[in-house]
């Protein structure tokens, strides 16, 4: 598997992507659904246009899918009875053994959580692995005057709990 980032000659419908992630199996071929679902994300008008962000959602999705790879996990298989899905496996994976901080494990798995809902929308799974639950929320919002949701949110539950860090 490999994680590259395009230069000026990735050109689709007369426009250049420099900057683009792509993702290779290990045939060299792009690693599919997942770079079709950068496709969607990243290059729709007005949403991600940050070449980091680019390269930070690429990062995000190449480490799930080389996670599952090496691990011989189905990202869109069912679990054994017991087991964890690929996605709570990922994350289980990233706080344990590599130690990585709760923030960063949930930048990825927001963008993990995308990829899954895209995938739902788009019939490449039938359900979601994970479930969703209501989180109050302190954050101020715009236009806090208008918000109906009461200061609460949908979020999947396989985020974790994350510290609040000081300045």
């Amino acid at each position: 598997m490999r994680f590259l980032l395009a230069n000026e000659k990735l050109v689709v419908a007369e426009r250049s992507y420099p900057g683009f992630p792509l993702l290779l199996d290990d045939n060299c071929h792009a690693m599919e659904p997942a770079q079709t679902f950068l496709w969607y994300l990243l290059t729709k008008p007005g949403r991600v246009e940050s070449k980091k962000t680019w390269e930070a959602y690429g990062w995000a999705m190449f480490d799930f899918f080389a996670f599952v790879s090496r691990n011989k996990i189905l990202w869109d298989g069912t679990p054994a009875p017991g087991m964890p899905a690929a996605v709570a496996a990922y994350r289980d994976w990233s706080k344990g053994t590599l130690g990585l901080e709760s923030n960063t494990i949930n930048q990825r798995l927001h963008i993990i959580v995308r990829f899954y809902e895209w995938a739902l929308r788009e019939g490449h799974i039938e359900k979601l692995p994970y479930g969703r639950v209501t989180v109050r929320t302190r954050r101020q919002r715009f236009l806090a005057h208008v918000d109906m949701t009461g200061g609460t949110i949908e979020s999947a539950d396989i985020l974790l709990r994350q510290k609040k860090s000081r300045p």
